[in-house]
């Protein structure tokens, strides 16, 4: 499977020069020829758990050498000089290998007489690919692209070094092709997307996890007390019964998971409001005002009872949202706590160069014993927003170092493809992850001459053109006008999908790093409408359309952000070409909203068959951003919704439905549903509230919930429409 694997990516080989690579090593250099007149005299020999590491490292080679095998053993095997050792051998260690290597994550390569040594204090494969990588000049760049430099003869200059990581957790939470791609991840040295070592449901905001939201009617006592009663959205930390359950919980889990080294015990996700309860309020006033230290004292509370499972296994809690960021006085963490330490705010500045940033982050840092970083690189409403921020993430990475951060993970467009450069980036971060002193622009040219060959040059100018925005600190909008920049890079694009024609790999690298200026010239052009109204420019527009369709289509590039597939984002497009012929109507599937906790379930009972489900716990979980600037003006619309319960009822104000004015923060209309007006075997339409005139200059989208006391089980929509009203509608609730 391997030689597969290795050859597969050997019909991706592309030009290109290492000379003067970021990647070449520095360190005694010695000369030796590993392989010539198609044979070799080395032999690979390996440490116990170190075979598979071996294993790669003579696939890579046998292609190397165009086809030379290197014999293989066991230490344990008596051979002959000259060797490659790879991991812990007897061999290395009588050679004194390794013994200065730090308890961080490090490397030794060595050369002793014609004897190479591949020495690693943790893993034999980041040995070998340091080897691969640095002495050999291979180049791992996507999940289909790579570089063997084949040589008849394989002789290569060797330079004797140690490496230490910078960080001994090293994730970028990309597209799924590259971190869950057991070979890419492996070959460039970071975690595969396994929840950063948390298991999946103990990752992050795990309140809910002890107590959802459904047991807020049983047991209101145990929610966060807000505004003076009971709060669902928000458990109280210092609950007795909560801190009991948190640590039957967390004992559980690591049991189950003993691989696993971080377990969260974090707040909701949301920003809601922290508890107010006598007891929280107590414990906030004692510790300097800090909202956080209720918390925190809960997270105490559960290290301390799993403290035995201590050092593999830590407690895990985050510094998230603002009113959590204030440190506490007078109260010390737990020594098997890790805080992770989220960078939110503006992307596009340093976080050393943000007001008060350092001083926070080190204050922490001085508080906790272990402690990693959460980097938010992406834009969460738009994946496709050019956001010039990677000169930014590089200095970050540096900032991280000097305080002895022990992890990072960087969170790009995840998930999916998507994102501005994201490939290049992934494949740049995860040599900075490594070695932050590393020049971002060297490497991002190198990416450029290896996957992008003959259109190097107009790729790496596309690169410099969204990065000098960055430097300047800037925005893209500010720095050049949202009209320039398209205008220049999609002549840079155009040019270099020419030259590409017929490299289908490079090609379709090339299209998937287009798609954010195509993205981002509709939304300008939509985003006018009717400024532009008599002069729209429906020809370029349709044009666009068609390519965004083809594109994300033919690469599966299938979400527009975390809320919305890509699919729900062209309908949106699609609503200003249809207003006339649907006069006027709007209409949208529920599952091309917005949504969150991934509601979408199959239904063969509605049209299109699949729907939201939402279950009775007052969530938010089905929105739709309404289409604002499409409205005509001065003309009121109807919202109804095609609607149907799990469960059949005759109580009042099963479900609810309105209209939330995100601009001002403010509710815009909440209608209640009665039971009556549901059927729990087909949908109906629902008029919710009157004819209403949009706000215009105001985000306003949908939303619907059912709250715990409802008894339909769960609420299903599929359609929701806007009609618009020229005379007194029909009072009515229910529209066949």
């Amino acid at each position: 499977m391997l030689m597969k694997k290795a050859l597969f990516a050997l019909a991706s080989f592309l030009c290109l020069s290492l000379s003067g690579s970021q990647l070449t090593p520095r360190g005694n250099v010695t000369v030796l020829t590993l392989a010539e007149k198609a044979q070799t005299n080395y032999t690979i020999i390996y440490a116990e758990n170190a075979k598979s590491a071996a294993l790669e490292l003579r696939a890579y080679l046998k292609i190397l050498s165009n086809g030379v095998v290197f014999p293989l053993a066991s230490e344990k095997v008596p051979v002959k000089t000259p060797f490659i050792s790879v991991g812990q051998t007897k061999f290395a260690r009588d050679a004194g290998i390794g013994g200065t290597l730090p308890e961080r994550t490090a490397t030794e390569i060595k050369v002793i007489g014609e004897n190479i040594y591949l020495y690693a204090n943790k893993d034999p494969f980041h040995a070998v690919m340091n080897f691969l990588e640095g002495d050999l000049g291979c180049r791992f760049y996507t999940d289909k692209i790579s570089y063997f430099p084949v040589k008849n003869e394989l002789k290569i200059a060797i330079a004797s070094r140690c490496e230490s990581a910078a960080f001994e957790e090293r994730l970028i939470l990309t597209d799924y092709d590259l971190v869950r791609h057991d070979g890419w991840t492996r070959h460039n040295k970071v975690l595969k997307w396994e929840h950063f070592r948390h298991p999946g449901t103990w990752f992050a905001h795990t309140y809910s996890r002890v107590l959802p939201a459904q047991n807020f009617s049983r047991h209101p006592e145990r929610f966060a007390v807000v505004q003076g009663k009971p709060s669902s959205t928000m458990i109280c930390p210092t609950h007795p019964e909560n801190i009991q359950d948190f640590k039957i919980a967390i004992r559980k889990a690591m049991k189950q998971y003993p691989g696993k080294r971080y377990f969260s015990v974090s707040e909701n996700d949301g920003g809601y409001p922290y508890c107010q309860c006598l007891r929280c309020k107590e414990i906030i006033s004692n510790h300097g005002d800090a909202p956080i230290a209720p918390h925190l004292y809960l997270v105490n509370e559960v290290a301390k009872s799993v403290a035995d499972r201590a050092p593999k296994q830590l407690v895990d809690f985050l510094v998230y949202t603002f009113p959590f960021r204030k440190l506490p006085v007078n109260l010390e963490m737990e020594p098997n706590v890790n805080l992770w330490f989220c960078c939110t705010g503006n992307r596009i500045i340093p976080e050393i160069k943000k007001y008060g940033r350092e001083e926070e982050l080190h204050s922490w840092r001085r508080r906790v014993k272990h402690m990693t970083v959460w980097d938010y690189s992406l834009v969460p409403d738009n994946y496709f927003q050019v956001e010039p921020n990677l000169y930014a993430k590089s200095q970050n990475l540096k900032f991280y170092k000097k305080y002895d951060i022990e992890g990072v993970m960087i969170q790009e467009p995840f998930g999916c493809r998507a994102g501005d450069q994201q490939r290049l980036r992934a494949w740049v971060f995860s040599k900075l992850l490594w070695n932050p002193e590393l020049d971002v622009d060297e490497l991002a040219r190198e990416y450029c001459e290896g996957v992008y060959g003959v259109a190097a040059s107009e790729r790496y100018a596309y690169y410099e053109l969204v990065e000098k925005a960055g430097r300047a600190g800037k925005t893209i909008e500010d720095f050049y006008g949202i009209k320039q920049f398209v205008k220049e890079a999609g002549r840079l694009f155009e040019t270099a999908r020419s030259k590409l024609l017929n490299q289908s790999a490079a090609l379709r690298e090339l299209e998937m790093d287009y798609l954010p200026i195509l993205v981002t010239e509709i939304n300008m052009i939509f985003d006018d409408y009717p400024a532009n109204k008599k002069n729209f420019p429906m020809e370029r527009y349709q044009y666009l359309l068609s390519e965004i369709k083809r594109i994300s289509g033919q690469y599966q590039m299938t979400k527009y952000n975390e809320c919305t597939s890509m699919f729900g984002f062209i309908s949106e497009r699609e609503m200003l070409q249809q207003l006339s012929a649907n006069n006027g109507i709007f209409e949208v599937h529920a599952v091309n909203g917005r949504l969150y906790d991934y509601p979408v379930v199959n239904d063969p009972l509605a049209v299109g068959g699949k729907v939201t489900r939402q279950f009775c716990n007052g969530s938010w979980n089905v929105q739709w951003l309404l289409p604002v600037n499409l409205f005509e003006p001065g003309c009121k619309y109807q919202l109804a919704a095609e609607m149907r319960s799990g469960k059949k009822s005759n109580l009042r104000d099963v479900c609810v439905g309105g209209i939330y004015n995100k601009t001002k923060k403010q509710m815009f209309f909440l209608d209640k549903v009665d039971g009556c007006l549901l059927s729990d075997s087909e949908y109906r339409f629902v008029k919710l509230g009157k004819p209403f005139l949009p706000e215009r200059g105001n985000e306003l989208y949908v939303f619907f919930n059912a709250p715990p006391t409802s008894d339909i089980g769960e609420l299903y929509v599929n359609r929701i429409r806007l009609i618009p009203v020229m005379e007194k509608t029909n009072d009515s609730r229910y529209t066949p």
